[in-house]
């Protein structure tokens, strides 16, 4: 199942190039477009250009279909801060009337982790969700 959450901007506002922030402090282990070798043969799997965060304690996120990213891999971020632009990069179908959505999804311990509980709506990629972790800085 689809067990990330797709988000598109506030009501009024456009979606293409709003801000993504981190959900909760930790370090950028990737930040680029997808590149994995299988794509040519799986289009239909690209992720487009993303950042993947590792928060600590086995919790990842990962930030897809950006227009641009604002950050770099070994890059620390605190809760909160610009990691990257909404776009609609590698292979996305809408929520949004254009496809332009940030896609986010949880892995704990490298398992995916249905993550809707542990909003709290109204929310965006600017708020820290509960139940991440917002380690010191390393």
């Amino acid at each position: 199942g689809h067990l990330a959450v797709d988000f598109v901007a506030p009501l009024g506002e456009v979606s293409l190039g709003h801000s993504i922030r981190a959900i909760g402090a930790g370090t950028v282990i990737f930040a680029g477009p997808d590149e994995r070798r299988w794509l040519a043969q799986h289009p239909e799997w690209s992720r487009g250009l993303y950042v993947e965060l590792d928060h600590g304690d086995g919790w990842v996120s990962r930030w897809l279909h950006m227009d641009s990213t604002g950050v770099v891999a070994g890059q620390w971020v605190k809760a909160g801060d610009f990691i990257g632009r909404m776009g609609y990069s590698g292979y996305v179908l809408p929520p949004g009337p254009d496809g332009v959505h940030c896609h986010g999804s949880m892995e704990k311990d490298g398992v995916a982790v249905d993550w809707r509980g542990m909003i709290q709506y109204p929310w965006s990629p600017l708020a820290p969700v509960a139940g991440i972790p917002s380690p010191g800085r390393p």
